[in-house]
């Protein structure tokens, strides 16, 4: 497991007690690792949401966590713009503290050094980042 994902999982196990998320949303596209992420991110009796196509198989995943740990594991696809405005304003209202997983703000000038922090070149330390074009 990369280092970035190991950081994601002390953060959530630190924000709920060990309990890990009722709930997760896997939307990155890209490498088969955010599924695994997503799976040990999920609390016992949890679900997790699959929702990025990865374009290539999972090698040796171990589908024994899924059944230790009674998850719910779903696929998804597409999302209407009615569902990112709900998104948006979950994330806005902060009723369960979700900033403290994106702790890296950068302005739209600091675009690259966003781009470069997510390939580990950049910012270190940073899980999760936001770009926003007002700051």
């Amino acid at each position: 497991m990369k280092a970035d994902q190991e950081d994601v999982l002390e953060c959530v196990a630190s924000l709920t007690g060990g309990a890990m998320a009722d709930l997760v949303i896997d939307c990155e596209s890209g490498g088969p690792g955010a599924v695994v992420s997503a799976v040990q991110l999920a609390r016992k009796r949890g679900t997790a949401v699959l929702g990025g196509q990865k374009r290539v198989p999972i090698p040796e995943f171990d589908s024994n966590m899924i059944i230790a740990r009674f998850l719910t594991v779903k696929g998804m696809r597409g999302h209407s713009y009615q569902s990112v405005e709900l998104a948006l304003q979950l994330i806005t209202a902060n009723r369960h503290d979700v900033t403290q997983i994106s702790p890296h703000t950068f302005s739209l000038d600091e675009t690259d050094l966003a781009l470069r922090t997510l390939q580990n070149e950049g910012v270190s330390g940073a899980i999760h980042m936001t770009i926003d074009p007002w700051k």
